[in-house]
């Protein structure tokens, strides 16, 4: 009899998590939508870019410059997985050498862009991940690496959308 119980405990262990497995693929959701911001900001970027640049992309990343010293901002970019389907678009008030688009807009604009969304980047630079239809999907804080890292995941999860 205690052979049967080790027997019974040892494949209970093993069948278990099979079968909490098996549950959750078949019957839970397991996937993450992100939302649509109901803001200005796209008819703003749709006003002043795409009057003057053909879309060929799937997402575009426009990154708003509110200062002169974004080094910081520059590397961060840079360590995004970039691919042929995303754009990343740079608006500054002066040229600066980066590996993508700069495009040098007046700074009304830019305060235009920043009113567009939550307050707290008013005097900060920040980064706007927009979709296909060219609607906000998350804005972020550019100085912050743990921002950055949430919009590589947001890239990946719209690609992924994309590719269904």
């Amino acid at each position: 009899m205690n052979l049967f119980k080790k027997g019974f405990i040892l494949l209970f262990s093993l069948l278990f998590p099979i079968i909490v497995f098996l549950f959750l693929k078949f019957y839970g959701q397991n996937e993450y939508e992100l939302s649509v911001y109901n803001s200005s900001c796209s008819e703003i970027i749709d006003e002043y870019i795409i009057k003057d640049f053909n879309r060929k992309n799937n997402i575009r990343i426009v990154d708003v410059r509110m200062t002169d010293n974004d080094i910081l901002v520059d590397n961060y970019i840079n360590k995004l997985e970039i691919n042929d389907e995303i754009e990343v678009i740079t608006l500054s008030n002066k040229l600066r050498t980066l590996n993508w688009l700069n495009i040098v807009v007046e700074r009304g604009l830019i305060e235009r862009l920043s009113g567009c969304i939550e307050n707290e980047y008013l005097d900060k630079s920040f980064v706007l991940l927009l979709d296909k239809q060219n609607r906000v999907r998350g804005h972020f804080y550019s100085a912050d690496r743990k921002d950055i890292e949430r919009l590589d995941v947001e890239i990946d999860i719209l690609l992924l959308q994309y590719e269904k």
